[in-house]
């Protein structure tokens, strides 16, 4: 009986490292992949509203060159634009992950939540409004939601020459 016990107390304790690896490894291994899903779906409200030739947030750069083809970035404050005058579009990429924060949308072949460029700026402000923006402190044509920001820009005030949805970082 001796031996056996001795023979306990000496895997003992490494069996309960080797569990405790184990139930360690497997809840790291499961966080990573909830975090990936977590970051791959959040922003599926707001793309699903974005009707930018198939650019969304959260893309990656290669993804929009295969879409827009090549173009050469712009740096900005908080990372870089690929600009596609052709297109109508410019492309503004987070320096640190190297995906899509901004889309800034410049004809009226595009959509965000069915507001358009050329659209006159109250009615684009009421259609977010509707969807739930609220509009920016000292911003008339500038509206938040969430983490995102919504911006109504117009040159002379009566219509919307450009629209840009960001991810606020």
């Amino acid at each position: 009986m001796c031996t056996g016990q001795h023979h306990i107390r000496r895997i003992l304790p490494v069996l309960i490292t080797t569990i405790a690896l184990g139930l360690g490894l497997g809840l790291g291994l499961g966080l990573l992949l909830i975090a990936g899903a977590c970051s791959a779906d959040r922003h599926a409200d707001i793309n699903a509203q974005l009707n930018a030739g198939g650019i969304t947030l959260g893309m990656k750069q290669a993804a929009v060159q295969d879409k827009l083809g090549a173009a050469d970035p712009v740096p900005c404050v908080s990372g870089y634009e690929l600009l596609y005058p052709d297109a109508g579009l410019t492309i503004g990429f987070d320096n640190d992950r190297g995906t899509v924060r901004r889309v800034t949308m410049q004809t009226d072949a595009y959509d965000f939540g069915g507001i358009t460029v050329g659209e006159s700026v109250p009615d684009g402000v009421s259609a977010a409004r509707t969807a739930g923006w609220t509009p920016e402190e000292g911003f008339k044509s500038q509206l938040l939601k969430d983490d995102y920001r919504l911006i109504l820009k117009s040159i002379k005030g009566e219509t919307i020459d450009e629209i840009t949805i960001e991810h606020r970082l």
